[in-house]
């Protein structure tokens, strides 16, 4: 393994944009370093650089090094799997170039959509040139090298590095002409420097479009003096006060914005301190200023020239100026030459949109030209679409719900005091958007009568559901609520259509649709309840009239015979025989004529007869249980007579077997044996059992013989855990089979514990024993499989004591692959770990 330790604890560099560990012996400029750790932290990225002399032995070793420099640096929690930071990224080199690995790049989680994530070839020629760079000993260009090609890949600008970093790369105390990667670096500089000249002539031209453009637009000391006002006049849109305050406000709104882009566009066009920031802070500062026109909004961004034209263009925004002031025409052709064909649209490449306002200029603008268009599109279509809506009226006729109790005349009352305001507003007040608005009223409203008669049809229904219930003389506790609820909601529905208010009237239909449910499933659930209620009662008597034939036949019957044998073989069962006469005749001649009464129509304690149905149901179970007992008595008393001594004599068999097979303990100079005292336990009771049958005692004869076999099951069981822990051994063995293993649990699980074997009785535990011995087959098949396994493997050239290296060194040999395999090579296409808690990262 690696000296971690202490190669973790030497000191770090001091960097305000980077975390430097540069622990080799070749010299670097560490400031150089950090200058060029700052276009990622200017990003918001943590950087660590860590350079090492260290020849790790494996990849994996290097990992793991990484891994403890990355906690180190703070990127890293290692108690997590692959918790890295997400906006991080770690230049990991050791000097020890013939190693394909000898470059690392780790990034989290931030970096995974770019091209340092994409494209691993371009990666792979920038650690090329860091592994070559590091060989010629020129350290510093490698490490400057690797953050500005890994920013640039990563679609970071680079551009903004102060000239010098680059420029020159100190070896030892002397200056270095720059090879290899250098030349590559300069040539990627001057690409960059072209592509942000260029971008930077692109917006002071389309700027410039756009302000005059808009300046033309928004010309005039106050709202009312613009262009778009004027426009906004002529197609009467001060008719409308509050659209007017609200057009005034987005024309004095967007002229202040204007005017504020006039003084930036000074300022970066006149102040000398901004020709002096690098050039992506100049392009970032001239795309802050495009923003201010396009903002923040996708819509705007995306569009594309010809619609942002449009946007300043008034002749496109009113499509015919028929009607309008010669003046005023004059004024729209004069701006629609000056923006007509002038390119506007810029691509963004350095600036965050995410600080400029939400509208932008052209936002604004959009919602006066928006304004303007719906005004004099009104004065076209409002008359149209009145004559239409009225055609609509007059041929609106639908059937009407008789429950509703509302004429045709009372329900479109409201709809044509509608179609009169709109008739007002269009001939006398000529407000167009105010007929518009009273048109679509008009639909709406239509709309909703034509639906009241369907609605009714399924609410009569449900009235009629509930009317019939009732008629049958039930009487749900919660109906008359729920009645109460229904006529208050046709009230409120008779209401809002009488005054015209059909924009309510749909809440109120639902208010209606949810009361009449209630009253409706309250009802029927009533309903349900009694006739389920009867039917459980049925069975009840049936069940109490089966239990009295029982009682009457089978059990008499058994009660006479017990009566045969010895009093102590039956005298317990006497109270036991009462209690359940007296119960079923409880239940019989009260319990089920009281439910009955109580769940008559006159009486309807439906709910209460509900809980007193499953009372009685569980006592006449108690009752039918202590007649059984006398049944299963009987039962006992009879196979103790046929197959008792027969039982008496298996048990002695399984004494004997169980006998061979737990060894007895040896005790004094001579080996006394010592036999089990379970084995002699059960040969006293055995021995008990067959002078209590003789004596007519038969009941504490089968007592005693269950108590004799538990014993020895116990005994076995215990012999039988001994053997499986022999087996347990060998499926520990590397070498032992899963056929080995999966028959071992098999045969373990069928071993009965202590608290079975005491509750067992009569043939039960028979059957205990059975399952016993077919667990030691199993185990011992299990052993044979095992042990075949192991023996095998040994004659294949392993020894015992080989099988414990063998064993070892493949564990830690599957630990290092696993270790390599979730963070693959450097060379390879690198890899990905997923933590819950944080972000993951890529090292390649």
């Amino acid at each position: 393994m690696l000296p971690v330790g202490q190669t973790i604890a030497q000191a770090e560099m001091a960097c305000p944009h980077a975390i430097l560990r540069l622990e080799g012996r070749q010299p670097v400029d560490d400031a150089a370093v950090c200058e060029a750790a700052q276009v990622w932290a200017d990003r918001g990225y943590q950087v660590l650089v860590f350079l090492t002399d260290t020849q790790p032995h494996s990849e994996a070793d290097w990992f793991d090094l990484l891994d403890q420099v990355e906690a180190a640096a703070g990127l890293r929690t290692l108690s997590q799997d692959d918790d890295f930071e997400r906006r991080a990224i770690a230049l990991e080199v050791t000097t020890a170039t013939d190693l394909p690995f000898a470059v690392s790049v780790t990034y989290g989680e931030a970096l995974f959509p770019t091209p340092l994530d994409t494209d691993p070839a371009a990666l792979d020629d920038i650690k090329r040139q860091v592994r070559e760079l590091i060989a010629d000993q020129q350290t510093t260009a490698a490490l400057v090298l690797g953050l500005e090609a890994t920013a640039e890949l990563a679609s970071i600008d680079t551009s903004g590095v102060v000239p010098g970093a680059l420029g020159w790369l100190g070896v030892g105390g002397g200056v270095a002409v720059m090879v290899g990667g250098g030349g590559t670096i300069a040539r990627r500089r001057r690409r960059r420097q072209q592509r942000l000249e260029a971008q930077l002539k692109v917006l002071q031209a389309r700027i410039s479009n756009l302000l005059m453009g808009c300046e033309q637009w928004l010309t005039g000391p106050d709202p009312e003096a613009m262009v778009p006002y004027q426009l906004f006049a002529e197609a009467g849109g001060e008719n409308y006060g509050d659209l007017t305050q609200q057009l005034k406000a987005w024309l004095r709104q967007a002229r202040q914005a204007l005017d504020q882009a006039f003084e930036v566009h000074a300022t970066l066009q006149e102040n000398g301190a901004q020709a002096q920031q690098p050039l992506a802070k100049r392009v970032e500062a001239w795309e802050l200023l495009y923003l201010s026109f396009v903002g923040r909004r996708d819509r705007i961004q995306a569009m594309s020239d010809e619609e942002l034209q449009t946007l300043l263009n008034p002749v496109l925004v009113l499509g015919n100026p028929q009607g309008l002031s010669a003046g005023l025409v004059q004024q729209l052709e004069a701006i629609q030459q000056r923006v007509q064909g002038s390119p506007l649209k810029v691509e963004i490449t350095q600036a965050d949109p995410s600080g400029v306002d939400q509208e932008g200029i052209l936002g604004l603008v959009e919602q006066v030209d928006n304004t303007i268009s719906r005004l004099r599109e009104a004065m076209i279509q409002a008359p149209e679409q009145l004559a239409a809506t009225d055609q609509r009226r007059q041929a609106f006729t639908v059937p009407l719900p008789p429950r509703l109790g509302l004429s045709s005349e009372q329900v479109l009352a409201g709809v044509d005091t509608l179609l009169a305001q709109a008739d007002q507003a269009l001939h006398q007040d000529q407000l167009y958007l105010r007929v518009q608005d009273y048109c679509q009223q008009v639909d709406a409203a239509l709309e909703v009568v034509a639906a009241l008669d369907p609605e009714f049809q399924q609410y009569d229904q449900r009235v009629e559901a509930v009317a019939a219930i009732a008629a049958q003389e039930y009487r749900p506790p919660l109906l008359d609520q729920s009645s109460q609820a229904m006529d208050a909601a046709l009230g409120q529905v008779q209401q809002l259509l009488r005054q015209g208010h059909y924009d309510a009237v749909p809440e109120a239909l639902s208010s209606l649709r949810q009361a009449s449910h209630q009253a409706h499933t309250t009802a029927t659930q009533w309903r349900d309840l009694h006739q389920q209620n009867v039917t459980a009662i049925q069975g009840l008597a049936q069940t109490g009239d089966r239990l009295q034939q029982l009682d009457q036949q089978e059990v008499a019957a058994a009660w006479s015979a017990l009566h045969q044998y010895a009093p102590d073989n039956w005298e317990d069962l006497t109270a036991i025989h009462t209690a359940a006469q007296a119960l079923l005749h409880e239940i019989r001649t009260q319990d089920l004529p009281q439910l009955q009464q109580q769940n008559s129509l006159a009486v309807q304690a439906f709910q209460a007869v509900e809980a007193g149905i499953v009372a009685s149901a569980q006592r006449l179970e108690a009752a039918e249980a202590q007649f059984r007992q006398i049944l299963d008595r009987w039962q006992l008393l009879q196979r103790a007579e046929v197959g008792f001594h027969r039982e008496l004599g298996k048990i002695e068999a399984h004494m004997f077997q169980t006998a061979e097979l737990v060894q007895p303990k040896r005790t004094g100079l001579m080996g006394r044996q010592q036999p089990d005292s379970r084995l002699q336990s059960a040969q006293t009771e055995v021995d008990a059992a067959r002078h209590y049958f003789q004596a007519g005692s038969v009941l504490r004869a089968c007592a005693a013989r269950d108590q004799a076999l538990r014993s020895v099951i116990l005994a076995y069981a215990d012999k039988v855990q001994e053997q499986g822990m022999t087996v347990h051994s060998l499926t520990l063995d590397h070498h032992a089979s899963q056929p080995g293993r999966s028959a071992f649990q098999a045969a373990i699980a069928l071993i009965p514990d202590s608290t079975e074997v005491d509750q067992a009785t009569d043939q039960t535990l028979f059957q205990l024993y059975d399952t016993i011995s077919q667990a030691s087959q199993d185990l011992q098949r299990a052993e044979r499989i095992c042990r075949s396994a192991i023996s095998n493997a040994h004659k294949g050239g392993y020894s015992s004591h080989n099988t414990f290296r063998s064993t070892s060194s493949t564990s830690r040999s599957s630990s290092s692959r696993s270790s390599s395999s979730s963070r693959r090579s450097s060379s390879s296409r690198g890899s990905s770990r997923r933590s819950s808690s944080g972000g993951s990262s890529r090292r390649r």
